[in-house]
């Protein structure tokens, strides 16, 4: 991405598209890093050197109307709380609790593991689900949540081979 500043400007800002997350850009330098997260009108702005990020805003201020929210508190799902070291905390408390409801979840007891160890989900061991599209979207919802709870991603990953076919087994487990 090289915004085009309307006024002279000799240095040239390259950020490199990333492969991982095609909305997320990233400048490398000798002496700094700068993040540039940007999810249709939102955009996030980090990096090692504070000084290089606020040149940044001002460069795309003069190509863009931006509007800065000061630190980050919530984005797209996730709540970031600032920890007094330099470090942030991320969460999705309320994305869960929000899908719980959803799901009529909200009164079920918590287990110590996502999965039972030793299950096994089959494609055709029970009948198919009569609306797959509430199972699909459940599935999504917790694709969306290891972002945060990465010791998710292998009960998720299982649930999500059977989206094609959602049987009453799969949801039950």
């Amino acid at each position: 991405m090289v915004p085009k500043a309307k006024h002279n400007s000799s240095k040239l800002w390259f950020f490199i598209l990333q492969k991982s997350d095609n909305s997320l850009f990233v400048q490398f330098t000798l002496v700094y890093t700068i993040f540039i997260l940007i999810y249709v009108d939102d955009i996030i702005i980090t990096g090692s050197s504070l000084h290089e990020i606020q040149k940044l805003i001002s460069k795309l201020r003069l190509c863009f109307s931006l509007k800065d929210l000061d630190p980050l508190h919530y984005f797209l799902g996730v709540e970031v709380k600032h920890l007094p070291h330099g470090g942030l905390d991320l969460s999705q408390q309320k994305y869960i609790t929000n899908l719980l409801h959803r799901t009529n979840m909200h009164a079920t007891k918590p287990l110590p593991t996502p999965m039972q160890t030793n299950l096994r989900l089959q494609k055709d061991a029970s009948h198919a689900l009569h609306d797959p599209l509430q199972f699909r979207f459940v599935v999504d919802a917790l694709q969306y949540i290891v972002i945060t709870r990465p010791e998710l991603s292998f009960a998720v990953n299982k649930v999500c081979q059977f989206m094609h076919n959602p049987q009453e087994n799969h949801g039950r487990q």
